[in-house]
């Protein structure tokens, strides 16, 4: 109704709404930790909002709670690159690689070039990019780095 009138959010309103997101999905979380859809989603908003250190700390916090075998290389690799740790990095994507076990992923690549591009290896974030579209042309987040990739070089 607000965006057909022409209207504009009250000032704060988006900010309002993210902090609330984070509080809810948290409060939810804590209670039902196996819907994993709604795990990921928190530590998606967590990171989005408060950057790769709160989100670690997110899932520090849940393996505290919930038990050590829970997993998530993906994000945490992802996130340790993102904070400058290239070497926890690496290895959470390696275990991560091991763990989905299929060259026909996209998703190892992915992270890969990620990590590379991070480091500042262009060259290997190229290669990993491009083998991670080779796979599946319609990755938008590879496609995505693809193009930062590009124009880094």
């Amino acid at each position: 109704a607000m965006r057909e009138s022409g209207e504009s959010l009250p000032a704060g309103y988006r900010e309002a709404m993210a902090e609330r997101a984070v509080r809810d999905y948290g409060a939810f979380v804590q209670q039902y930790p196996g819907e994993w859809s709604v795990v990921i989603e928190y530590i998606e908003w967590v990171h989005a909002l408060q950057g790769p250190e709160a989100a670690l700390e997110a899932i520090s916090d849940l393996r505290a709670k919930f038990g050590q075998d829970l997993s998530f290389s993906y994000f945490e690799a992802y996130f340790h690159a993102e904070s400058g740790d290239l070497e926890t990095a690496r290895r959470l994507g390696e275990t991560f690689a091991a763990r989905i076990s299929d060259e026909s992923s996209p998703q190892p690549h992915y992270l890969r070039a990620y990590i590379a591009f991070t480091a500042g290896d262009l060259e290997g974030a190229a290669a990993y990019v491009d083998r991670a579209l080779e796979l599946d042309p319609r990755h938008l987040i590879a496609e995505r780095l693809h193009n930062e990739i590009e124009a880094a070089r």
